[in-house]
């Protein structure tokens, strides 16, 4: 996350609630994986396999468990899927401390992801956070009970039916998601995120022409979704190359409300180097939304400038509307880069101590990054500094010395020197 951070990707196929995922694991999955990060860190510190293998009984009590529903599907854990394209072999934790750590991938799904999902079977908020976080590191067969637990739950009727079907959509079974979308819409009401995921099943299901009118009233209930922007834009990439996406887009960008497809826009137009044209679809943008700005706006505004190489306007049009709180990161990030690049230590410093505020152990891997790159441009500035100041000494005494000599010769008037040992000072910048 060290460069510039946007959005410019797609979703791995399904949609979702805040998009693929979210940076920040949700707090109480980062409290179940220090109880399990303890555990081993435990183990390492007696350094005896031995130690492991006697308490692998305590273990077993741990991860078996049964929930309180009784339902043996929660209970053990599902044959693995397929490792997903770009999934992690190692799912990242923090302690309390803000330390990474790292547990492999299988031990994860077989006894920690299980063990979560019996601890949050029965509350719907943290169920799904959970369910969200283990889609999209990929363990796709592993949700479907919990998903399915969640759906018949959830106060949030929309949610539960979402996940659900983002959960079957992965797994293939487009039937059972079409009935999960339509009975949730026609129970509680059209949805952007379910008609986009009904689209995706139809589309499993060979219906083609239906699901694009499927995703394009998805678009007109919400323009601003990456999932069903991004696959109507390639929808008409498709069948007419990049002049039909653009054309598709600016479409879209008709629509009441929309902002995402005029980023899309701008990012062709700045890849074409036509900035004046990017910014003034970049000030539209900025226009349309109420204060504050969405994160995911200013993200991708300052990060494909960034990409494209254009620092201040980053700070001009991104700057002003950023808070922490709201922001947070991904934002912050794009802003402490473009400020340290262009030398503005200060305001960077600024940024970063703002992020800090926000007390996020799952950001103190990344802001210790760029306080250390930070003071490391501090410390290679004032040792450029001080290697100014000697030479100019050097240069300044020598001239010094030859106004003498011509004193000497020739002396000037106080005037004339005091006029002549400004310039010098000025020139040199003599303190």
């Amino acid at each position: 996350m060290h460069g510039w951070s946007s959005q410019n990707w797609r979703c791995g196929g399904f949609a979702v609630l805040n998009g693929c995922r979210s940076l920040a694991y949700p707090p109480f999955k980062k409290r179940l994986k220090t109880s399990w990060n303890r555990l081993k860190n435990r183990l390492n510190e007696y350094g005896c396999d031995e130690y492991f293998r006697r308490k692998m009984n305590f273990l077993a009590k741990i991860f078996g468990k049964k929930g309180k529903q009784g339902n043996s599907q929660t209970a053990e854990p599902s044959s693995a899927s397929p490792l997903p394209p770009g999934a992690p072999l190692m799912i990242k934790s923090w302690d309390e401390q803000g330390r990474v750590i790292e547990i492999p991938r299988e031990e994860w799904r077989t006894k920690v992801l299980p063990y979560n999902f019996r601890t949050q079977w029965n509350k719907p908020d943290a169920l799904a956070s959970l369910i969200h976080s283990a889609l999209t590191d990929g363990f796709f067969a592993d949700c479907l009970e919990a998903a399915r637990q969640l759906h018949r739950i959830d106060p949030q009727p929309h949610r539960g039916a979402i996940l659900l079907a983002a959960t079957l959509l992965q797994l293939r079974k487009y039937d059972e998601a079409e009935k999960i979308n339509t009975a949730s819409m026609l129970k509680h009401g059209e949805d952007g995120l379910l008609l986009a995921n009904l689209a995706k099943a139809q589309h499993g299901q060979g219906r083609t022409g239906l699901a694009e009118e499927t995703l394009w009233h998805a678009l007109e209930l919400d323009p601003n979704l990456e999932f069903s922007l991004s696959w109507y834009g390639a929808i008409h990439s498709d069948r007419g190359g990049e002049e039909a996406r653009i054309e598709g887009l600016k479409r879209v960008a008709t629509l009441p409300g929309s902002w995402r497809a005029q980023l899309h826009i701008a990012r062709t137009y700045l890849n074409s180097k036509r900035l004046s044209e990017a910014l003034e679809l970049y000030h539209d943008c900025l226009s349309r939304v109420s204060k504050p700005a969405p994160s995911d706006m200013l993200q991708d505004i300052s990060g494909d400038l960034g990409n494209a190489g254009h620092l201040p306007e980053i700070l001009q049009l991104v700057a002003p509307h950023f808070d922490a709180a709201l922001h947070g990161l991904s934002v912050g990030n794009n802003l402490i880069k473009a400020y340290l690049d262009l030398g503005h230590l200060e305001a960077a410093h600024v940024i970063l101590e703002r992020l800090y505020q926000q007390n996020r152990a799952d950001w103190k891997e990344h802001l210790s990054f760029w306080d250390l790159e930070i003071a490391k441009v501090r410390i290679l500035f004032a040792q450029t500094l001080l290697a100014m100041k000697r030479v100019r000494k050097t240069v300044v005494q020598e001239y010094q010395e030859k106004v003498r000599r011509l004193q000497t010769d020739k002396p000037l008037s106080e005037p004339a020197q005091s006029v002549l040992q400004r310039l010098i000072n000025e020139v040199f910048l003599v303190e």
